[in-house]
């Protein structure tokens, strides 16, 4: 996904489009054109490997999914006449095609579970379960949203100092620690944040979360460098809600959990270049007053003070 923006879909698009096809719409059945397990597909691999750029091969890769997700989606909503959209699973990391499905026409509203990994599958079983139980109880279902996804443990004060003992760590006791955050971070310094609940999900959601400016674009290098990640992509980007809505982005909506990208308006493009992917896009974590007010007092005072 991620390298997909480098290269271009046309080189190598003939040679995939036809690798994996839609058989049954309705049953979700697929029609394979070449054997995916063996010898002879990693041959193949090894072949195309050779002969075209692997960001040609990725672009490619990335075109084909969007399009059968496309034509997956429109069909549903036709047949159903239901534009308010779900995406789960691990395809639903892929949020340039989750930014592709909000922009159909058909597609009124997106929504992408949090926890769209194998992890989800615990919230899958825990329904399933509800479900049953509340049809033989004879409980009437009624639909309600997840409020947040800060699920994980959480731990004291007191808790967190006697692990900081044991490790023979020097500390220091702040009664407001948002404030000396946001210093430090207004400051070009990069902060772990460690606080509250955990979130349920792949996403760094705030609580813990690596918080640094996205001014410089040397911090992605900074940061890949001292996590020891080999990664090229920019890094994700905290946004209060009202600014992504109506101010940095373009068509921008509500994103609490960094399931999709969004395209950043031009005069903000040069502004912000450690979390700007190569097409112009981002992969925002909205935050509001409302779904995460702890968090959303640091980042408004970040930008209280650096004005963003």
């Amino acid at each position: 996904m991620g390298l997909a923006a480098y290269g271009n879909s046309d080189v190598f698009f003939n040679e995939i489009r036809n690798v994996l096809r839609i058989r049954d719409i309705d049953k979700l059945e697929f029609r394979h054109t070449v054997d995916l397990i063996g010898n002879s597909f990693a041959r193949k691999i090894r072949k195309y490997a050779e002969q075209y750029k692997r960001e040609d091969i990725a672009a490619a890769t990335q075109r084909l999914l969007e399009e059968i997700m496309e034509e997956i989606v429109r069909h549903f909503v036709k047949k159903t006449g239901v534009g308010k959209v779900v995406l789960n699973g691990g395809v639903a990391m892929n949020v340039k095609m989750n930014q592709r499905i909000r922009e159909l026409n058909c597609v009124e509203d997106l929504y992408i579970f949090p926890n769209m990994t194998d992890g989800g599958l615990s919230a899958g079983a825990a329904l399933a379960v509800y479900y049953r139980l509340s049809k033989s109880n004879g409980k009437e279902l009624k639909n309600s949203r997840l409020a947040d996804v800060f699920l994980g443990p959480t731990y004291s004060n007191i808790e967190i100092k006697k692990a900081i003992d044991k490790k023979r760590l020097k500390y220091r006791f702040y009664k407001d620690i948002d404030k000396k955050i946001t210093n430090l971070v207004a400051n070009g310094f990069i902060v772990a944040r460690f606080k509250g609940r955990m979130e349920f999900g792949p996403r760094a959601l705030g609580s813990r979360t690596i918080l640094a400016l996205p001014f410089r674009l040397e911090i992605k290098s900074i940061l890949n460098d001292r996590l020891k990640r080999d990664e090229f992509m920019p890094f994700a980007p905290s946004i209060l809600e009202k600014y992504a809505v109506n101010e940095y982005l373009a068509n921008g909506k509500k994103a609490p959990y960094m399931t999709e990208t969004f395209i950043v308006k031009n005069q903000y493009v040069d502004k912000f270049p450690a979390v700007i992917h190569i097409d112009g896009t981002l992969r925002p974590q909205t935050v509001s007053s409302d779904e995460n007010p702890v968090y959303y007092r640091l980042v408004k005072l970040i930008g209280d003070l650096t004005g963003y």
